[in-house]
C-alpha cells in the first residue's frame, strides 16, 4: 500500500489538469476470480497509478472517499464492488 504522504499527494491531484490520454483505464484491469481483495487492491493500485484519478471508458472520474471510513476501507469496497 502506498505511504501517507503519496496517497494525499495522488488525492490533490487536479482533474482538469490530468492528461486524459495517460489516465487508465479500469475496465481493462482484470482479477483472477480468487484473488484476495488485498491483492486485488495492490494490482488496481500498481496498473491505475492514482486510487483517486483514472478512467472508465472515455469518462474521467476523480473519488472522494468520505463517511468516516479510512482510505483502506474505503478502497476495499470499491474494489469489492467492481
Amino acid at each position: 500500500m502506498l505511504d501517507r504522504n503519496h496517497l494525499r499527494a495522488l488525492q490533490n491531484a487536479d482533474i482538469s489538469a490530468c492528461e486524459t490520454d495517460k489516465l487508465t483505464d479500469i475496465k481493462m484491469i482484470t482479477y483472477h476470480k480468487n484473488q484476495r481483495t488485498a491483492d486485488k487492491m495492490n494490482t488496481f493500485i500498481a496498473r491505475a497509478g492514482n486510487p483517486y484519478l483514472f478512467k472508465v471508458g472515455e469518462t474521467v472520474v476523480k473519488v472522494e472517499y468520505e463517511g468516516g471510513k479510512s482510505f483502506p476501507e474505503s478502497f476495499t469496497n470499491l474494489i469489492r464492488a467492481g
